[in-house]
């Protein structure tokens, strides 16, 4: 649900109907809900992607740890 500003017209006809204003409160409401959730989704999947980038980054650091010891071995030869 695409949500739009009202314009200016929208608004002085909707002051005067207040079964309308009702309805829209209540779409208003539902279409937030929907948006809250598909926020936790998507929040829930940047969690996931974060955790693994962490643990590459860590390995990452490992290798190249490992690499500087190897080659200072290697520099004794």
């Amino acid at each position: 649900m695409s949500v739009q500003p009202l314009t200016s017209e929208e608004a002085g006809n909707l002051e005067k109907n207040y079964d309308r204003l009702m309805q829209m409160a209540a779409e208003l409401d539902r279409a937030l809900y929907a948006v809250n959730l598909e926020m936790q989704e998507a929040y829930k999947g940047f969690l996931k992607v974060k955790t693994e980038l962490d643990m590459l980054k860590s390995e990452k650091t490992t290798i190249i740890e490992r690499s500087r010891l190897i080659s200072r071995m290697l520099s004794k030869f």
